[in-house]
């Protein structure tokens, strides 16, 4: 058999191969009628989605204005109900009465300029009083001439200490008590070692002791004969 007759034996979970039949070039893509719409054109504004807006705020507008015109109204509040007592409208106050009244002066500038050279006259007046020379009296003609005198007290210095040499004195008394304590410090110290020292050597004795080989002794046994043994 030739090669393209033989029998082609597929192994198991294998599918065969199928190549995609070729395609019809003769046939052509072509829409359908239903499927094409054709865009209208209708009529349209943005006055709408602006006047929107301005509604709702002339709305807002008038609504705070009804209020505010509200609360401007007077209310009176009630009298209370006050069994045995009547209110004496007698003794309550008159209204103002109305009269005429003239601001303007006819004589108000002459007044004015008058009252000017009053206070002028006047100010004047005590200018002149105070130019005025009044000689006092000559008292110190007739009384004795001042005389000084000496003082009989006098200033006496007492002792005074500066306080640079208390603490000179406080200076030495803290370096003294800071030698005393490094002296201390160093004995303690000196004291330790020592005495860690000997710690040491006591241990390193136990361990020598310790680890010196030590026989054990034979125990002990039955003595027996040649005899016996058999």
């Amino acid at each position: 058999k030739q090669w393209y007759q033989r029998r082609v034996v597929l192994r198991p979970g294998l599918k065969r191969f199928q190549a995609m039949p070729p395609p019809d070039f003769k046939k052509v893509f072509e829409v359908a009628k239903e499927q094409c719409k054709v865009t209208k054109i209708k009529p349209f504004s943005f006055d709408k989605k602006y006047d929107a807006p301005q509604e709702v705020k002339q709305k807002l507008l008038e609504k705070t204005v009804e209020e505010e015109k509200k609360k401007r109204e007077f209310k009176a509040t009630p009298l209370y109900e006050m069994p045995g007592f009547a209110v004496d409208f007698s003794m309550s106050k008159s209204c103002t009465r109305v009269e005429p009244f003239n601001i303007s002066k006819p004589n108000a500038y002459e007044e004015k300029l008058a009252n000017q050279a009053k206070r002028l006259e006047k100010e004047n007046e005590e200018l002149r009083r105070k130019r005025e020379f009044k000689a006092t009296y000559p008292y110190a003609i007739f009384e004795q001439p001042f005389v000084p005198q000496k003082d009989s007290t006098y200033v006496v210095s007492d002792d005074f200490n500066l306080h640079s040499e208390k603490r000179g004195v406080e200076r030495k008394k803290f370096d003294i008590s800071i030698k005393e304590q490094k002296v201390l410090k160093e004995k303690q110290l000196a004291a330790e070692e020592s005495d860690k020292k000997e710690r040491e050597k006591k241990e390193v004795a136990e361990l020598r002791k310790k680890q010196v080989h030590k026989a054990n002794p034979i125990g002990e046994f039955k003595k027996q004969s040649y005899h016996d043994i058999k």
